[in-house]
């Protein structure tokens, strides 16, 4: 994954997950991954205009719950 000409390879800590901001033409999002390394390539992009880092991190985290129980 390339965001803005760089490949992260650690994302930050956030409840049982991680996470990171990048801006794309001038527009911010947050990545939310169940990894910091991405290896798993398990994540969701939300628009920060639209949810709180808070907000997004208990939608992912509601999203893959779901996910791994079913």
């Amino acid at each position: 994954m390339i965001t803005n000409g760089f490949v992260p390879n650690v994302l930050r800590p956030i409840s049982k997950t991680y996470y990171i901001e990048i801006s794309i033409m001038g527009k911010k999002y947050y990545i939310i991954s169940l990894t910091e390394d991405l290896e798993d390539n398990v994540m969701l992009i939300y628009p920060k205009s639209k949810y709180t880092l808070e907000t997004a991190v208990a939608d992912f985290e509601d999203h893959m719950d779901e996910y791994y129980n079913n």
